[in-house]
């Protein structure tokens, strides 16, 4: 694997050198270039592809049970759905640009409750 150390990002009228950082829409972008045969790229390419459809298959049957759990909830039963959302960035709309750049992050843990109270109509509350 060989690193081009030429390469460059156009970034609005600036040129942005590599392993140089770019904050744009609230993401940081690092140009990072760097060149390997095309046999070894492919081999890489199939592995993530590999990873990723596995991961959407995981996806997909989780989203599967958890819709036949709501169905087949019984009457005072309650099933609970968690999730996380990790690194959330806590903010408000008056505030100086100053303020902006030094946020505090926090991870967020919401929760669905489902539950049939009676047998025909499934509650929810979050």
């Amino acid at each position: 694997m060989k690193i081009n150390d030429n390469s460059k990002l156009q970034h609005g009228k600036k040129d942005v050198n590599r392993g140089e950082a770019v904050t744009r829409d609230k993401c940081i972008y690092l140009l990072i270039t760097f060149q390997i045969y095309t046999q070894t790229f492919l081999i890489k390419l199939e592995q993530q592809m590999n990873d990723f459809k596995s991961h959407m298959k995981r996806v997909a049957k989780q989203y599967e049970e958890i819709k036949i759990l709501k169905q087949n909830l019984a009457r005072h039963e309650m099933l609970n759905q968690l999730d996380f959302a990790e690194n959330y960035s806590c903010g408000s709309m008056g505030k100086v640009q100053s303020a902006y750049f030094n946020q505090t992050s926090v991870t967020l843990h919401p929760v669905v409750a489902y539950f049939r109270v009676q047998t025909t109509h499934l509650n929810s509350r979050a």
